[in-house]
């Protein structure tokens, strides 16, 4: 069994979709969860960094049960359950059920092979493509202990950033990785760097 990492799918998110180069949300959608399946596998580990449905979320979360792997949801600020969102805390069991999550929740901290990883939608900070929204969603961020994060949020192209007190920042989002997920082994190897 693997694990890999993703964020900001934006299923079913025209303006995502028109971005990324799609002619429809339908083609971006079947794209999206083509390419996460051609790597992950059922029984493999996926850690979904937030953002991961638009347009009506109780209508179109279904789309992520198509996506193979024993799915993990970190909140992003686009996810109805989101702590930014009023009464988030009400909708998390039914986006739960509806995707097809194990957990949904703000952040985590995992431990794998001795490494400290901490998981969040956002950066830090200093992250590329977040210069300019650095004090959005400050409440949201986690604090900077020294502890490798991997983040989405910032839809950029860079993989790597460091935080303003030098912690590795890995960006796992789709626009990093040519709209597939990050693995482990992936991982592993940016932070030796």
């Amino acid at each position: 069994m693997a694990t890999y990492f993703t964020s900001d799918t934006h299923l079913s998110h025209l303006k995502v979709s028109e971005i990324r180069g799609f002619s429809s949300i339908e083609e971006h959608d079947d794209a999206i969860i083509g390419n996460i399946n051609s790597v992950v596998h059922p029984g493999d580990t996926l850690y979904m960094l937030g953002d991961i449905v638009m347009g009506g979320w109780r209508k179109n979360a279904p789309l992520v049960q198509n996506i193979n792997g024993n799915k993990i949801c970190i909140l992003g600020n686009h996810d109805r359950p989101a702590p930014n969102n009023r009464n988030g805390h009400n909708y998390i069991e039914g986006f739960k059920a509806l995707c097809g999550f194990v957990s949904v929740v703000s952040f985590a901290r995992i431990n794998i092979n001795g490494m400290c990883l901490m998981l969040s939608h956002y950066p830090y900070d200093n992250a590329p493509g977040d210069a300019e929204n650095l004090n959005e969603f400050d409440q949201y961020r986690l604090r900077d202990t020294g502890c490798t994060l991997l983040h989405g949020h910032t839809h950029s192209n860079e993989q790597v950033s460091v935080s303003l007190a030098g912690t590795k920042q890995i960006h796992v989002g789709l626009d990093a990785w040519g709209l597939k997920p990050v693995s482990l082994g992936m991982v592993q190897n940016l932070i030796n760097r």
